[in-house]
Parts: C-alpha cells; sequence; structure tokens
C-alpha cells in the first residue's frame, strides 16, 4: 500500500473518530439543555488552528522545547476561550474565520522564535521540465540533434 493511501485512510479513521465520540457528547449536552453549539465551535477551531500547526510542524514537534512551547499555546488558547465561552451566549465564528489564520500565524512565528521550529516544507523555485520530458518522448545527448 502507498504512503499517500496509509495516511488517507489514518486522517479518515481520526475523522471518523471524532465524529463518533462528538456526536454522542453533543446529544448528551442538548439533553441537559446546555449550548453545544458554542462548546463545539471552541472544539472546531482549535483544532483547525493547532492541527495545522501540528501538521506544520511534525518534525520539529518531536523536540521537547517545541512540543511545550507548542502545548503551551494550546492551553493558553484553550482556556482564554473557555473563559470567555462560559458567559457569553454562542462562539463567534465570523470573529473566528478572520482571527484564526492570524493567530496561526503568531503562534507558527513563537514557535520559531522560542521553539526553534521550522516549517517541515521548504518552498523552492519549481523545475520546468521540456515538452519532450512531459511526453515521454525524450533522448539521450547520444541521439539528440545538434543545435
Amino acid at each position: 500500500m502507498k504512503a499517500n493511501t496509509k495516511e488517507n485512510l489514518k486522517l479518515t479513521a481520526l475523522a471518523l473518530l471524532f465524529i463518533a465520540v462528538v456526536f454522542p457528547i453533543g446529544l448528551a449536552l442538548e439533553i441537559h439543555h446546555i449550548n453545544f453549539e458554542k462548546w463545539f465551535g471552541l472544539i472546531w477551531w482549535t483544532a483547525i488552528i493547532f492541527g495545522l500547526l501540528a501538521s506544520l510542524y511534525s518534525r520539529d514537534l518531536r523536540k521537547f522545547r517545541c512540543l511545550a512551547v507548542f502545548l503551551g499555546f494550546l492551553a493558553i488558547h484553550a482556556s482564554a476561550l473557555f473563559f470567555y465561552l462560559r458567559h457569553a451566549t454562542a462562539f463567534p465564528n465570523l470573529f473566528f474565520l478572520f482571527f484564526s489564520p492570524l493567530e496561526g500565524a503568531a503562534i507558527g512565528v513563537m514557535l520559531f522564535i522560542f521553539g526553534g521550529a521550522k516549517p517541515h516544507r521548504e518552498w523552492r523555485a519549481a523545475r520546468r521540465r521540456s515538452a519532450s520530458r512531459r511526453e515521454g518522448t525524450a533522448t539521450t545527448r547520444k541521439d539528440a540533434a545538434p543545435r
């Protein structure tokens, strides 16, 4: 099995596990008349922001210092939102739609400064292949016509 297929299966299994865990919890909270939507917003946006950061900095999160910085910001994020949502009537989804990229970028910078992390995807200029190589009709240098 290819590595991409294994990775896709892992992500699908995690998504199904997330649904299997969150849905019954939401149903139980609705039965007890607790506003599930605002707490689900906390889980949803935290999973998006920190999941993408964990994916981007996955190699460096194996180091203790970087992991400690990451978990510290996760604790600050979750506790600040928890204290805000205890008094709020709903989760501010529209605010988070614009705020989450800024928060993710700020945490990424802090991981770089304090955790010594670098994103594992290094961007480099793509090399263009000639039309003959794209079509699979490339010739060797010996067979190529002189210029």
